[in-house]
């Protein structure tokens, strides 16, 4: 069995030896086999491009250790006694890692009872495989329903098959950067959408989003709000159009020149700026971190205890403890 990532090859005993043991990960391939001509050894060949011939490691009695906290990220550690190194794994199929190490249990607990292929090193690829940044779904029958999506995506295209709900995998890719989904029958999305690190272009356009109870609180996600550039909603059942979507993305540039004037006091008088400007500047909002803020921003309304802002108070209902106030937010940090 074979997987393919970023390997890192870490010697345990170098530190003893006053050694810096900082190494870097390389584009490289792992596999578990038996060598020509003895049947009950179990091997591990790791393979880069500029070592095709490999370095073997004994399997057998050999493992000290294996470290799986992160194997849904497709991350893993085998430890090994001797040579004492470290093989730290970042692979780019979490399911495949896992059938990796499932096979590589199955020999250390009974070196019989997996089929292993015979290690050899004359049919090693020139050049590693790349990892698979790219993934387009036009049919049903291409969804990967049991192997899942490679962590290394960064386009996935998902189009007319009719799909009903968002799959939640789809959250995991964290270098996702464009996410097409339409041409589908969406009627929600997931809240920990807006928390993709990445996320910079998402196509929703001939969905069904709006078509039930309204639900917008992915667009208020830290990450999102920072990092996406292209959003299209068009074709679907949005009524009423989401609020968030007016004061969405990067304050223009109008927006960022004038909360400058405004922060630094620069004078400005109809002599120097035109007459629309001015009226611009002399309506700003501002933000509870005292950033001024003009067509860009968030407003909420909260209630302030009257106690807090008067010395006396009459009332003529006693129920009403608090006095409506709008505050304003100049982002969604």
């Amino acid at each position: 069995m074979k997987i393919t990532g970023n390997i890192l090859v870490s010697n345990r005993a170098l530190p003893s030896l006053n050694i810096s043991s900082k190494g870097r990960a390389q584009r490289s391939s792992l596999i578990i086999g038996r060598m020509p001509g003895k049947e009950s050894e179990i091997f591990l060949l790791h393979q880069t491009v500029s070592n095709k011939s490999g370095t073997k490691y004994k399997v057998t009695g050999n493992i000290e250790n294996v470290f799986v906290k992160f194997i849904n990220e497709g991350k893993a550690s085998i430890r090994l006694k001797m040579p004492p190194v470290d093989l730290c794994i970042n692979c780019d199929d979490a399911l495949s890692l896992k059938g990796f190490l499932r096979t590589l249990k199955l020999g250390l607990e009974d070196k019989n009872a997996i089929k292993t292929s015979i290690l050899s090193t004359s049919s090693v690829s020139k050049t590693i495989a790349k990892p698979k940044t790219k993934l387009c779904i036009y049919k049903k029958s291409d969804y990967p329903v049991l192997e899942g999506f490679p962590r290394t995506l960064e386009t996935v295209e998902i189009n007319s098959i009719s799909q009903t709900r968002f799959d939640e995998r789809l959250l995991c890719l964290s270098k996702l950067q464009e996410l097409n989904l339409s041409h589908n029958k969406l009627t929600s999305l997931p809240e920990a959408l807006g928390m993709m690190p990445c996320l910079k272009i998402l196509h929703l356009e001939n969905n069904c989003l709006g078509e039930s109870i309204p639900d917008w609180r992915w667009m208020n996600g830290s990450h999102i709000a920072k990092t996406l550039r292209l959003l299209d909603l068009s074709d679907n059942k949005c009524q009423p159009w989401p609020l968030d979507v007016e004061n969405f993305g990067v304050p223009s540039l109008l927006e960022c020149a004038a909360r400058t004037v405004i922060r630094t006091k620069v004078h400005y008088s109809p002599e120097l700026i035109p007459t629309v400007l001015i009226d611009y500047l002399n309506d700003p909002k501002f933000c509870v971190c005292n950033t001024p803020c003009f067509k860009t921003y968030f407003k909420t309304q909260i209630g302030i205890s009257l106690e807090k802002i008067a010395s006396s108070i009459q009332k003529c209902n006693e129920s009403i403890h608090a006095a409506p106030a709008d505050v304003y937010f100049c982002s969604k940090k």
